[in-house]
């Protein structure tokens, strides 16, 4: 396993490019289409990385690669790709007889290279909701049995996120779903307390599965391909850092290929400039360059450096999440946001939560009618928030709706007078739950629109709540 000291690690880089490998692309080709049309992209061994602005492809590119490769022992299902893999062409090279031959992925044997992906922007919020929304997981995890990672493995996985395990049991679920064909349960101890993937963070889920995929990738005898996309995603520098040192461990000592993308300076940091491709607008088609002499310059050419984040913000239901936005304004684009689905799930993240990592915040962020409700509970764990005033967000913005005049609800929704005096009428009576839901049905606007253009209204209206917020974090 991962040996990570630090001078290991220098090691690992030095030789995750001088190793052989069984298998890695050679090329990715677009032949013909509407999108990536002319594209040729020409890939090294070992570890390579394709960085960009947003919208220029590098999603699609990942995805297609993968789709190109996958089979009935990768990961994941096909994604969800704008390229019809008719006009893509990829090229492996392979070991054959003791020699390495490059051939068309379609030349391929049946599981002859099995790709393996890693996206937690997309996957890792899209994974938790599936496992919130399982009524019957208990009896699955009965029946299929857990592994208990090894006392060598948890020492790498604390490592990996930067925390203490007590204890990390983990229980596979194969071919049970069309969308996971393999998805992994996480039972955690921490601290005396021991929880599920059901109740945990999107950074911290995110890293047990990184450590849970390199561990498979690493245990099974196969020529493997990992494919990352934004591996920075949920995580402040250093685990970002930690990440890469144990995706050269598995470059370097297991001889696994890797093609990720990247927004993150921190990521580029760790990768020989030769082995960074700036994928660029060039007219019509797209175009790769290499072989800058630092990073930097790479960033200058027009990717743009992506603010790192400041923490994640756990709340408890949309309405918390959209009113929680709206406070925030142009904040919050710099915090990370889950729903944690109800004040029970909030307090467990408080038992879980670190107060900072490395300047990186863990915020439960309870509604307003809960402030003072479970002080004795919580015992000054530190990340509990509070939203303004004493009331839930669907209540207080329902209060403070019902207040405003005809004419300013008709300017803010752009709609006439009368329209909102019928939609008035109409909700008359309703539970303020409801409310809005019955409001909107005489109107050409939904619900969701409806509510976050009220709290934006408030939060206009209430500046000094909003400063204590904010500050608050």
């Amino acid at each position: 396993m991962i040996n990570f000291k630090q001078a290991k690690f220098n090691d690992y880089w030095r030789q995750s490019g001088k190793r052989n490998f069984n298998c890695h692309i050679n090329e990715f080709k677009v032949n013909k289409g509407d999108i990536l049309a002319g594209s040729i992209l020409s890939l090294r061994k070992g570890l390579t990385s394709i960085a960009g602005k947003n919208g220029v492809g590098k999603s699609t590119l990942i995805a297609s690669l993968y789709n190109s490769l996958i089979n009935e022992n990768s990961n994941r299902c096909k994604i969800e790709s704008l390229i019809d893999l008719n006009n893509v062409q990829v090229t492996v090279s392979v070991m054959r007889d003791g020699r390495s031959v490059a051939i068309d992925s379609s030349e391929l044997e049946e599981g002859e290279v099995t790709p393996y992906l890693f996206d937690p922007c997309s996957y890792i919020p899209t994974y938790l909701s599936f496992i919130r929304s399982q009524d019957n997981l208990d009896e699955q995890l009965e029946q299929i049995g857990f592994r208990k990672y090894s006392n060598e493995q948890l020492l790498n996985i604390n490592y990996l996120t930067n925390t203490t395990y007590n204890s990390v049991k983990v229980w596979n679920i194969e071919q049970e779903y069309d969308e996971h064909p393999v998805i992994p349960f996480f039972e955690v101890e921490r601290n005396g307390v021991t929880y599920q993937s059901s109740t945990m963070g999107i950074g911290e889920i995110s890293l047990l599965y990184f450590f849970w995929l390199i561990e498979r990738i690493s245990s099974i005898d196969e020529y493997a391909l990992l494919f990352i996309e934004e591996p920075e995603s949920y995580l402040p520098p250093k685990t970002q850092k930690r990440l890469m040192n144990c995706l050269a461990w598995l470059v370097s000592e297991k001889g696994v290929s890797v093609v990720l993308s990247t927004h993150s300076e921190h990521i580029l940091s760790f990768i020989d400039p030769e082995r960074i491709n700036l994928m660029m607008d060039s007219g019509q088609e797209k175009r790769f360059y290499r072989d800058f002499e630092a990073v930097g310059e790479i960033l200058e050419l027009g990717l743009q450096k992506t603010t790192s984040k400041k923490g994640l913000l756990s709340v408890e239901d949309e309405a918390a999440l959209i009113l929680t936005k709206e406070v925030l304004g142009d904040l919050s684009d710099l915090y990370s946001f889950e729903i944690a689905g109800s004040e029970g799930d909030l307090i467990k993240r408080c038992d879980v939560f670190c107060d900072n990592v490395d300047d990186y915040k863990f915020r439960a962020v309870f509604d307003g009618d809960s402030r003072g409700k479970y002080t004795a509970r919580l015992n000054g764990s530190g990340v509990d928030r509070y939203l303004p005033t004493q009331l839930a967000p669907d209540e207080l913005i329902h209060d403070y709706f019902v207040g405003l005049d005809t004419e300013t609800i008709a300017a803010e929704l752009s709609v006439a007078g009368y329209r909102v005096d019928i939609a008035k009428e109409s909700s008359q009576g309703v539970d303020f739950h409801d409310y809005f839901r019955e409001f909107v049905k005489s109107l050409p606007i939904d619900e969701a629109t409806l509510f976050t253009k009220v709290c934006r209204h408030w939060c206009d209206q209430n500046p000094e709540q909003v400063r204590e917020f904010v500050e608050s974090l």
